[in-house]
């Protein structure tokens, strides 16, 4: 595959026919598409460039996450999740591959994968649904999601701990979407109930979070996916049917400095630097 020397956008579209799209950055020139993997659940990276999918393979009713180097159509690592993967983050402390399931009456798990490896997770019982999930730059893991009565939650697994905390945001929020540490605060997308979805800059202190900034971005869908790549951030548009993608300045946000298409219902996305 051509055009691997720059970054490249993955999005996860959902269905195992559509597969994973790949395009330059920020040009928005489609190289290559991952199929045979499943229908994806989810998408992160690391800072090495390389992209995990996780993905859901409806003939044998099972879970994997796939391992790509940057660029690359044929995964170099397959891992296999015993309850589900909705999503995946990646410890940049450790090396270890968090993925996430939701299970229905306000109970969940996360599954954390050693060094990324293959081999039995530590498994985190969770009594919510998470929905998405990212680590900061310590190791401590956050994740939003729904309880049984359908209300918005956000809470951290801190380093060390066996149980995740509540963090009592100061703002109002529903309709959990991507979790992203931004190198500064975790960002949160979310439905707002009064002024449309945004992306949440929550600075987190003991079991609180305040919400220090909160970015509009133009036309983004509900939930909000979206991945933060320096001063830009990719977010999925607005529609029934999901099938464009917002360029944006971040944290400015507002209006877009570009559209992308071509997609169906992104279940994530994230941007792959390549190695240097």
């Amino acid at each position: 595959m051509k055009a691997t020397s720059g970054d490249l956008l993955y999005v996860a579209n959902e269905g195992a026919s559509k597969g994973v799209s790949i395009l330059t950055l920020p040009q928005g020139t489609r190289v290559a598409t991952i199929t045979n993997i499943g229908g994806p659940t989810g998408i992160c990276s690391d800072a090495s460039g390389n992209v995990w999918v996780s993905a859901y393979d409806d003939q044998i009713h099972k879970f994997y996450l796939y391992k790509f180097v940057h660029g690359g159509r044929k995964p170099i690592e397959t891992l296999r999740v015993p309850k589900g993967a909705w999503g995946c983050a990646i410890d940049p402390t450790t090396g270890n591959l968090a993925t996430w399931a939701s299970f229905a009456g306000s109970a969940g798990e996360v599954d954390v994968f050693p060094g990324a490896r293959q081999g039995k997770p530590i498994v985190y019982r969770t009594n919510f649904e998470p929905v998405a999930g990212t680590y900061d730059n310590r190791g401590n893991i956050f994740a939003d999601g729904i309880v049984n009565s359908g209300d918005f939650v956000f809470r951290e697994l801190a380093k060390g701990s066996n149980s995740f905390a509540l963090i009592q945001l100061n703002k109002p929020a529903i309709n959990p979407g991507s979790v992203q540490w931004d190198g500064k605060y975790v960002v949160v997308g979310v439905g707002d109930v009064s002024e449309g979805p945004a992306l949440y800059r929550v600075q987190v202190s003991g079991n609180r979070g305040r919400v220090v900034q909160r970015v509009r971005l133009q036309s983004l869908a509900i939930p909000a996916r979206f991945w933060i790549q320096g001063d830009n951030v990719v977010a999925s548009r607005r529609a029934y049917t999901v099938r464009r993608i917002g360029l944006y300045d971040y944290p400015a946000g507002r209006k877009q400095l570009d559209v992308f298409s071509g997609f169906h219902n992104p279940m994530g996305m994230t941007v792959s630097v390549p190695p240097k």
